[in-house]
């Protein structure tokens, strides 16, 4: 393994032979340390590559310690370990270095492919003006508020695996840093006090228990009454508080919400709500990544016509609905799966598969009918949805699937097989109520012929 500086008098050790494997900041400590991560991990070439540090000093402290942690792969003794646990990040993606770059969606999803069970956290920082903040987000550029994490979960990128916090923020600014202030209801003033106050039976004058005193016992200042026994001379009505600017008396205060950043003042109802959490990649984000298409995480439809999976069984579950309602409705459900022999477990197999696989992929849209989608679950498994089509319609598909793949012959050299299951609208009325429930079923019934 080969190491050499960045450049002369360069704090960055590179690692690699004949291309570039991770990256060590060396000779820094404290903060310095933490802002060279940052920088580094900003670095739209290579963001998501391993980075290591080997500390020269003491290392940081409070939230800087806990922030570096967030963005370093480890502190290292060597360049020699850094290499080692390098290896081990790239053997998660079989050694493809290419991957997604263009966006910091993309490079986190990237980020997360190479370290698929390392979860993305929050870090609770008093001096954020969101209080949780994400800094591997702020670093790749994707804002550390955590703002694009539900997105990308909805789109089945992502999964939240913990509520770390529920965060109440200003509609103004996005701070988390309110007070929140009793107010009178009358003036909207804050010089308000809890208030005992007296309510006289005879002449039903009710005012502050002070203005009741004389001479230690209670007279009523209105009719002169003297108030011997709670309950037949007198009362304590509800109200407990008085505002000292325009006397008004009542039982609850307003409550409202005040920025300490920006002042923005608002009723409590008003704040936006966001949750603080831990997210980790789907099988669906790390296909994403390694084919290159999480550059276009945002929009509705792939430009090979490819739905998320959370798009195209809400479709399923449309079309099912269709097909109850009316019977003259019907469609075709395909499951395609590739299959690879056991020598494709070593690294080199598994990459040459996955290019044959991507080709397939690549390949599969041209086949399709003008209104058919498709989707991947896994990345061999491939769902095609054909609305009124039928088993004679996707027969003549997979025929001519089979008969490109013949022609090219790629797949065979390989080892690479192709299995097909067919189901008709009528087929699935006994699988499940919805399409999660039928294409685990489906998928449970393809794992177990292919057992058999």
């Amino acid at each position: 393994m080969h190491f050499t500086s960045e450049r002369p008098g360069s704090n960055l050790v590179v690692i690699g032979d004949d291309q570039l494997d991770g990256l060590i900041i060396t000779g820094l400590t404290g903060e310095a340390l933490v802002a060279a991560a940052r920088t580094q991990r900003g670095d739209p070439r290579h963001a998501y590559y391993p980075l290591f540090a080997i500390a020269s000093g003491p290392p940081p402290e409070g939230i800087d310690r806990d922030e570096l942690a967030l963005l370093l792969d480890g502190l290292v003794n060597d360049e020699a370990e850094a290499a080692s646990m390098a290896a081990e990040h790239w053997q998660k993606v079989d050694g493809q270095h290419a991957l997604p770059a263009s966006t910091p969606e993309a490079r986190l999803l990237s980020y997360l492919a190479l370290r698929p069970s390392r979860p993305l956290a929050p870090l609770r920082d008093w001096r954020s003006p969101s209080v949780y903040r994400y800094p591997l987000l702020a670093a790749l550029g994707a804002g550390e508020s955590g703002e694009s994490l539900p997105v990308l979960a909805a789109r089945g990128l992502l999964v939240r695996r913990e509520l770390i916090e529920r965060l109440r923020l200003c509609p103004g600014c996005g701070g988390a840093h309110l007070l929140f202030v009793d107010t009178c209801p009358n003036c909207a003033r804050i010089d308000i006090a809890p208030d005992e106050s007296i309510h006289c039976f005879r002449c039903g004058h009710v005012e502050s228990q002070g203005r009741f005193m004389s001479d230690g016992s209670l007279q009523c200042p209105n009719c002169r009454a003297r108030l011997r026994h709670i309950g037949t001379d007198y009362d304590r009505p509800l109200e407990h508080y008085l505002c000292r600017r325009c006397g008004d008396r009542f039982t609850e205060p307003d409550v409202i919400a005040r920025c300490s950043i920006c002042s923005h003042e608002c009723h409590p109802d008003m704040l936006m709500a966001r949750e603080a959490g831990t997210y980790q990649l789907t099988e669906y984000g790390r296909m994403s990544a390694l084919d290159g298409s999480a550059g276009r995480v945002f929009e509705r439809f792939d430009a090979d016509r490819y739905l998320n999976p959370e798009r195209f069984e809400h479709l399923l579950d449309w079309q099912m609905g269709i097909t109850r309602a009316h019977a003259d409705c019907r469609f075709a459900l395909i499951l395609i799966q590739l299959h690879w022999p056991a020598p494709a477990q070593s690294a080199q197999g598994r990459a040459q598969a996955r290019v044959l696989v991507r080709a397939f992929a690549e390949r599969l849209p041209e086949f399709l009918r003008e209104a058919d989608v498709c989707t991947r679950t896994r990345e061999p498994d491939f769902w095609i949805l054909m609305p009124q089509g039928d088993s004679r319609e996707a027969k003549v598909l997979l025929d001519r699937l089979q008969r490109a793949i013949r022609e090219e012959g790629t797949p065979q050299e390989a080892g690479l097989t192709l299995s097909a299951r067919v189901l008709r609208s009528s087929d699935l009325r006994g699988l499940g109520e919805d399409a999660r429930s039928v294409m685990d079923q489906v998928l449970r019934a393809s794992e177990g012929t292919a057992n058999a």
